[in-house]
């Protein structure tokens, strides 16, 4: 028996919070380079939408790459994008 099983087409989930969708994604993982890359930094000029994008991306890349490592080398899994999809609800997650 398993659980809750939810399909997600990865390349809307980044297009929808990030705006930006990577050239690759191996099933479910994705390179953490491509976020270091397309969310390195911020211009002085950036509006309220593209600094919640890069929020988002380095909320994640905390996450999923130093708080909660694997060892599938530089890839991380996508599933923790979901949970920033509110960020009102974020104060609630542990």
């Amino acid at each position: 028996m398993t659980g809750l099983v939810v399909i997600v087409d990865w390349k809307d989930v980044c297009e929808q919070l990030l705006r930006k969708v990577p050239n690759t994604i191996y099933g479910v993982r994705i390179d953490m380079n491509w976020f270091k890359i397309n969310f390195g930094g911020l211009d002085t000029e950036s509006n309220e939408v593209e600094r919640e994008q890069h929020t988002r991306a380095y909320i994640f890349m905390i996450i999923e790459g130093f708080l909660m490592p694997n060892k599938s080398q530089n890839f991380v899994h996508l599933r923790g994008l979901l949970k920033l999809v509110n960020f009102s609800e974020m104060g609630e997650l542990s």
